[in-house]
């Protein structure tokens, strides 16, 4: 596959299915209209900053996708 059919079909594919989710997601997420809710109030939950709730949830999908790589 070169270079030019690679970015057609397998890159701008997978962007239009990024931007599909976060739209969804926004809908599903973001209950009072910003996109950065679920960080900002997990940060108050925790009383931390919503860029430190944002790394906490991160870091359970890193946790998970490093379970599946070790696992059989």
């Amino acid at each position: 596959m070169n270079r030019e059919k690679f970015t057609k079909q397998v890159v701008q594919k997978r962007i239009d299915k990024i931007l599909d989710v976060l739209d969804s997601k926004a809908i599903e997420y973001s209950t009072d209209g910003s996109a950065f809710y679920n960080f900002e109030r997990a940060g108050e939950v925790n009383c931390e900053s919503p860029k430190k709730a944002l790394w906490g949830m991160a870091t359970k999908h890193l946790v998970s996708v490093i379970d599946m790589v070790e696992s059989d």
